[in-house]
């Protein structure tokens, strides 16, 4: 009779496996068992290996998540968008415009700018090209090479709109005219110097502003002749102006309104991008060659 050395069990004829556990007949138990074991550790150890792959892995996909994340954290985009959707129109924008200004609604007013599109079409090497110098104080000083450089333009482009707004208060309130871009503030007379800047019925003042034209284009030289666009100066300009701001199409307007009594000139410049228009600048194109206040946010009397 022939037993198994490891179960048992009894092998029958001249079987050569035992059927209970599968050892051979002729293997012996010693052998057996130590290549039981080393199956077992090497079934151990791979398992131990595909754990650390997964572990990696894991540990590699949650570090891109969390390196998006503070990405998009940098470049707004979990925050708030400045710019709004667009328009169809350059007409549409700003009306848009007009109308939030007559509310009083900053954000609203700031949302018809192209703000991120700005950003991202905008062509710092043609700026060079074109001004022949740099400086911190052109529209945009930095590619957008990274989340952080390009959060840095977003936040100075949308600093640059509403120093416009800021400007045009100056202008239509009077204190550009009664204090100019820089006052000496004596020591003591703060509070005076503050009342006398604030004006106290500005949203009044602002909801009874009235739009009495707006001249789109070649419609401006009903106010001067040189503001045609086709004319010398503003054919020479325009093409410059759409490389470095990266838009495909560029229109210009001059909005006669009145606003608490006084008629005023206001110059926008609108761009086009992907087929959407946005307002570009509140002291365009035409206010330049009109010879406007480079700090007036693009307002003067309509004398």
């Amino acid at each position: 009779m022939r037993y198994c050395r490891i179960c048992g069990r009894q092998f029958v004829g001249d079987e050569q496996f035992c059927a209970g556990c599968g050892i051979a007949a002729s293997v012996d138990p010693e052998e057996s068992r130590k290549t039981l074991l080393r199956d077992f550790i090497l079934g151990i150890v791979c398992g131990l290996l595909v754990c650390a792959l997964i572990a990696a892995l894991v540990f590699w996909v949650v570090g891109r998540i969390r390196d998006t994340d503070k990405a998009d954290t940098a470049m707004g985009q979990r925050g708030t968008t400045f710019e709004g959707e667009g328009f169809a129109s350059p007409e549409d924008a700003i009306e848009a415009y007009l109308a939030a200004l007559s509310q009083g609604d900053v954000a609203g007013m700031t949302s018809t700018f192209a703000v991120e599109t700005f950003v991202d079409n905008f062509d710092v090497e043609t700026m060079l090209e074109r001004n022949s110098a740099y400086s911190v104080s052109m529209y945009q000083i930095f590619r957008n090479d990274n989340g952080y450089t390009q959060a840095l333009n977003v936040a100075r482009r949308y600093a640059s709109v509403t120093t416009e707004f800021s400007e045009a208060y100056f202008t239509i309130t009077g204190n550009a005219e009664k204090f100019g871009p820089v006052s000496r503030v004596e020591s003591g007379s703060e509070a005076e110097f503050m009342d006398a800047i604030m004006e106290a019925e500005w949203l009044e003042i602002l909801a009874d502003m009235e739009v009495n034209w707006i001249y789109m284009d070649g419609e401006m030289t009903k106010i001067d002749e040189k503001l045609d666009p086709a004319g010398e100066q503003l054919s020479k300009l325009l093409p410059s102006y759409m490389d470095m701001y990266g838009c495909e199409a560029y229109s210009m307007a001059l909005v006669d309104l009145t606003i608490d009594g006084q008629d005023y000139l206001l110059s926008l410049d609108v761009a086009c991008y992907d087929g959407v228009w946005y307002i570009c600048q509140q002291s365009g194109l035409p206010g330049t060659l009109l010879g406007m206040d480079g700090t007036s946010g693009g307002f003067a009397l309509n004398e």
